[in-house]
């Protein structure tokens, strides 16, 4: 089976120095030193400098800055290890934080760092200038606020405000606002430090809360539920009016008269005293995640999301008095910001590939300037091939790229025709399975199977497709590396075999049901080979019967009878020996009337408990039981509860072996000797599974807990153990561990 190449039309910036070796730089106690970074990142913020000249691009790689000459965006420099760049909206300077949590400045006529101002000892998580460009306001993690004076380059102040994450001056530059978007409690404070208002919302809803300023004394709080509401705040008089049907985004013109606010597929404009809708903005029956006034209040930029790639978005450019349309431009991705250029004439855009685009919204012509693809190359995922030697990694619109780990240059590009988020190397092997799916609106069904010995010009033409009537939610090499099987969400098993590449065997699991009756509901959610590559285990979730694991002998094709979980809270492992044990939790525990507590963790499978033994139970946890998991050796068991507390547990044995808090998912290494942790204070840790202590911590990488795991920094182990790879908002980190044997 072969497949033709797509032609693909690539508007880009190709620009070199992806991938660059780093210098040693590590103390002596540091586990893990970095040796590699590539990729530019992804766009987390950009913007355009005052004259409308460069066009700022933040990452966790840096900053990147882009000419724009009026048709085409070109290099012009970059900052590399700055994060939250941003340019002084009055003077000609560039704001950032370093490695070390600085304030950096920078002057943007030189382009020299001018100033660091050292002051928090923790994570910076955003910082703001005043509107007149005299003041930088940093936050960190911990809500701790500092001021800083332009000119002078140093302290003016140091507020304070728990769990907050946001941070806004007023239109006019009289006030500072902090918020935590969770409690929904938010400071004010003046220029000299002292806090004029403080408010909390009756209600918080379960997504958080995001303020936004109106004037200088009325601020708009949006908060965000199955059904979006809102607090607009007066913090002169102290006085609020609370909205209980204020739009999902809500954006006041630049003089506060009008307000912008979304619904699920519409949009109004309405006047900011009345709340009287004065036009409504068609926008073609999708939802708006995105609106931009132009900086003279003329024009308004929505920009669409959809579910399916078949429907692709826009970016309606509408009148700011009238709601009528002036033009609207077709993407293919979502939108994820839209920046007006400083006279109104053109703006910005970048899509959730993370491609930038500059638009003149009085032409039928979109693109002014060829597409940006720079920040587009690596996407959700990456894996490594097992001689360590290449790295796989997604490709937000292409399919995937192949990177040397030890130069970081591209190999070759992989085309699938459209985004990848899962990747599989076939073990000791060269093929690399990959797969679209859920999270990126994918074109088709297909699994795609590239060989990466094959040259560049020839890799494509050579592919594998294998096409699935249904989404292919998992798929997974066989132990031997010779069979790839994949799981289709609903229904159906399929297997392809590398000494057949022109034959694929369906497993109807319909077909070898064990049931009288078809469950129609049925979804399959994973898929595995037991060590022996003897069964397939599959797990699926139903609203008949919650759902559990299925066991199919693969040379026969049908189910068979084993010790498996029942109910979907529950993980399970193969043994070295082909034994597959599980656990379970929660309300389901073992299937017991009454179940047992639900912050234990019951433990079963073949060989776990003795012939007429109680099924084990695990301990110690003081809140509810959210999750487990297994090492990949199956001797040891880390469970979670819903306080952050962990416990890792010796399986054999069910005592525990260390106890750790704050902590929110974990990723063991290959050989189940070490884990990296995700904490809830958003930091990267690895840990010894012993002993709980802590081996290492990655600074420079920050989990932000995102509603799709994907977006969060990712660690992924080399198979060798010795390396991990961050994966981090469209940037590869690689570190190495550095202490002898």
């Amino acid at each position: 089976m072969t497949m033709k190449p797509i032609l693909l039309l690539l508007f880009g910036v190709l620009l070199a120095g992806f991938g660059l070796p780093l210098a040693a730089q590590s103390s002596d106690n540091d586990l893990f030193q970095e040796t590699l970074r590539i990729g530019r990142g992804a766009v987390l913020h950009a913007e355009w400098n005052p004259d409308g000249t460069l066009i700022l691009v933040d990452t966790v790689r840096g900053a990147w800055l882009y000419s724009f000459g009026g048709t085409s965006m070109s290099d012009f420099s970059h900052f590399e290890d700055v994060r939250l760049a941003r340019f002084n909206p009055t003077r000609p300077l560039l704001a950032g934080v370093d490695d070390n949590n600085r304030a950096i400045f920078w002057d943007t006529t030189t382009f020299e760092q001018v100033a660091t101002l050292p002051g928090h000892d923790v994570y910076v998580r955003a910082l703001a200038w005043r509107p007149d460009g005299s003041q930088l306001a940093t936050l960190d993690r911990t809500g701790r606020i500092i001021t800083w004076d332009t000119d002078q380059q140093v302290k003016l102040l140091e507020l304070r405000l728990e769990g907050a994450d946001q941070i806004t001056w007023s239109p006019g530059g009289s006030h500072l606002a902090a918020v935590d978007s969770a409690s929904g409690t938010i400071h004010v404070w003046n220029t000299a430090g002292e806090l004029v208002f403080a408010g909390t919302p009756e209600y918080v809803g379960q997504y958080g809360s995001k303020i936004t300023w109106r004037n200088e004394t009325q601020l708009l709080q949006s908060i965000f539920d199955e059904y979006s509401s809102g607090v607009l705040w007066n913090i002169s008089s102290g006085e609020h009016t609370d909205f209980f049907d204020l739009g999902y985004f809500n954006v006041y013109s630049p003089d506060g008269s009008k307000l912008v606010e979304t619904w699920a597929s519409a949009a109004g404009i309405k006047d900011a005293d009345t709340r009287e809708t004065l036009a409504y903005i068609s926008t073609k029956d999708q939802q708006p995640i995105e609106v931009a006034w132009s900086p003279d209040g003329q024009l308004v930029a929505v920009g669409t999301g959809t579910v399916d790639i078949n429907t692709h978005p826009w970016v309606i450019v509408a009148d700011g008095t009238t709601g009528e349309i002036v033009n609207a431009f077709e993407y293919d991705y979502d939108i994820k910001e839209i920046k007006w250029s400083p006279d109104s004439q053109t703006f910005l855009t970048v899509d959730f590939a993370n491609r930038i685009f500059v638009t003149d919204p009085t032409t039928s012509n979109p693109f002014i300037s060829p597409a940006s693809r720079v920040h587009a190359d690596i996407g959700t995922a990456a894996a490594w091939r097992d001689d360590g030697e290449v790295i796989a990694a997604a490709d937000t619109v292409y399919g995937a790229r192949l990177w040397d780990t030890e130069t970081g240059q591209l190999l070759v590009r992989l085309n699938s025709g459209q985004p990848v988020t899962r990747l599989a190397w076939q073990p000791g092997g060269t093929l690399l399975a990959a797969a679209g799916g859920d999270w990126w609106q994918s074109k088709n069904n297909n699994v795609y199977i590239w060989d990466s010995r094959l040259a560049a010009d020839a890799v494509d033409e050579s592919a594998v497709v294998i096409p699935h009537v249904y989404i292919p939610i998992a798929f997974a090499w066989s132990p031997d590396g010779r069979t790839l099987a994949s799981a289709e969400r609903h229904h159906y098993l399929r297997l392809w075999r590398v000494d057949a590449p022109d034959l694929i065997r369906v497993i109807d699991t319909y077909a070898i049901r064990l049931a009288p009756f078809i469950d129609y509901t049925r979804q399959i959610n994973s898929l595995a080979w037991s060590p022996r590559g003897d069964l397939l285990d599959y797990s699926f979730s139903s609203s008949g019967n919650g759902g559990g694991v299925d066991l199919v002998d693969v040379s026969a094709g049908t189910l068979v009878i084993g010790d498996t979980p029942h109910n979907y809270a529950s993980i399970w492992e193969w043994t070295p020996d082909n034994r597959l044990i599980w656990a379970k939790w929660g309300q389901y525990g073992d299937g017991g009337v009454p179940p047992p507590p639900v912050h234990d963790i019951t433990l079963g499978g073949e060989g776990v408990a003795g012939e007429g033994q109680p099924a084990p139970v695990l301990t110690g946890l003081t809140g509810r039981v959210r999750k487990a998991i297994f090492s990949p050796n199956a001797r040891l068991l880390i469970g979670f509860d819903d306080l952050d507390n962990g416990i890792i547990w010796d399986v054999q044995t069910q005592t525990p072996t260390a106890h750790l808090t704050a902590i929110s998912d974990v990723v063991w290494s290959p050989d189940s000797t070490l884990i990296a942790t995700y904490g809830r204070d958003g930091l990267i840790r690895v840990i010894d599974p012993q002993t709980g202590a802590t081996l290492h911590t990655f600074n420079r990488h920050f989990y932000v807990h995102t509603y799709n795991p994907a977006n969060n920094a990712q660690v992924i182990w080399s198979p060798d153990n010795r390396r991990v790879i961050v994966l981090d908002s469209g940037v590869i980190f690689i570190y190495i561990i550095t202490e002898n044997e």
